[in-house]
């Protein structure tokens, strides 16, 4: 189990608690944290390949990564909370973190494929 994930099952319900008195906001609160979790290490790693296309002066890559990113948010946190699911904050934060996973998924190369060795007689 991720460390972040860990921290969100044991202390969510004080970290959230910490924004709002309101007890009605402290299950959904934690939901979407919990699920936001998820994705966070493709969220950082995103953030390291942004800035290192950036560094290459490669600004075009991290825009079509950003806006495939959004669009898939759109389609599925429309579909999630407005859709027949009904699903509310957690649908919100699900789309969110499955466009992250998605747009990391789309910029990473392919994997390479290992060199042939030569037969053996």
């Amino acid at each position: 189990m991720y460390p972040d994930l860990w921290i969100v099952e044991k202390k969510g319900r004080e970290m959230t608690g910490v924004w709002t008195r309101r007890s009605e906001l402290l299950a959904p609160a934690t939901s979407y944290m919990f699920y936001r979790a998820l994705a966070l290490p493709a969220t950082l790693v995103s953030m390291v390949g942004a800035a290192a296309c950036l560094g290459q002066r490669d600004s075009a890559t991290p825009l079509r990564v950003a806006g495939l990113s959004g669009l898939i948010n759109l389609v599925v946190d429309l579909y999630l909370v407005m859709g027949p699911p009904q699903m509310g904050i957690t649908g919100a934060a699900i789309a969110t973190a499955g466009s992250q996973v998605r747009a990391l998924a789309a910029a990473s190369p392919p994997p390479a494929t290992p060199p042939r060795l030569p037969a053996s007689h």
